[in-house]
C-alpha cells in the first residue's frame, strides 16, 4: 500500500510502513527479533533454534533505559536512578533454551561469581596485609566482573521496548527465521481451523 504526497500530486509515492502478516507474533526489524510483551516462544532454544532437548519454559524480566538518559550521570547517579524508575521501560517474554546451551550459560555465570568474590578476597587481603597493589588488583576483578555480567554473561539483551513490543538483541538470523516460520505456520492453521499441534 503507498501513500502519495497531497501537497505534491507529482512526487514518488511513499511507502507505508506496514507489520509484518504475523499480526501479533515475532518479526524481524533489522537484526532485531520484535515480539509482543508476555509472547510465549515456540519449542526451540532462543539462542540455538534446536527442538530438543529443552529446558522448561523460563521467564526473561526484561527493562530498557534510552542510552540519552545516562546524560544525568553528569549531574548525580543518585538523579539518574530517581529518574530512571520512572522512564525505564518493561516487559516480559517467556522461552526455552537447549539443554547443553543452558549449561554452557551457567558455566559463564559461575566463572564470572569467581572473578567477582576474587576481586572481594583480593581487596579484603590487600586491607588486611597492607598491600595497596592487592586491593587494586581487586578492584580490577570487579570491574572485568561487572563488564562480563553485562555482555558476556547477560543472556536477554533489549535494544528497545515500546508500549507493546520488545526488541531483542543478538539473537542469531537463522533462528529469526525458524521462529518467524514457525509463528506463521501456527497462524494459518489458526485461521485454517485446524489444530495446533504438529505445526
Amino acid at each position: 500500500m503507498t501513500d502519495f504526497n497531497r501537497d505534491n500530486p507529482y512526487a514518488a509515492p511513499v511507502a507505508e510502513l506496514v507489520r509484518p502478516p504475523s499480526m501479533t507474533g515475532a518479526w524481524s526489524s533489522g537484526n532485531h527479533l520484535v515480539v509482543p510483551k508476555g509472547w510465549v516462544s515456540p519449542p526451540v532454544c532462543l539462542f540455538t533454534g534446536a527442538a530438543g532437548p529443552l529446558t522448561p519454559l523460563r521467564q526473561g524480566r526484561l527493562s530498557y533505559l534510552h542510552p540519552a538518559w545516562l546524560l544525568l550521570l553528569l549531574l548525580s547517579p543518585l538523579v539518574l536512578i530517581i529518574v530512571g524508575i520512572f522512564v525505564t521501560k518493561k516487559g516480559n517474554i517467556h522461552y526455552v533454551l537447549e539443554q547443553e546451551y543452558a549449561r554452557l550459560r551457567k558455566r559463564r555465570l559461575w566463572g564470572n561469581w569467581v572473578i567477582f568474590l576474587g576481586g572481594v578476597l583480593l581487596i579484603f587481603l590487600g586491607a588486611k596485609l597492607d598491600e595497596a597493589a592487592l586491593a587494586v588488583l581487586g578492584i580490577v576483578f570487579i570491574i572485568v566482573s561487572a563488564f562480563l555480567g553485562v555482555t558476556w554473561c547477560r543472556l536477554l539483551k533489549t535494544a528497545k521496548i515500546a508500549d507493546d513490543s520488545i526488541w531483542l538483541a543478538g539473537i542469531p538470523a537463522g533462528v529469526q527465521e525458524i521462529i518467524i516460520r514457525w509463528e506463521q505456520q501456527k497462524l494459518a492453521r489458526k485461521l485454517a481451523g485446524l489444530p495446533e499441534s504438529g505445526s
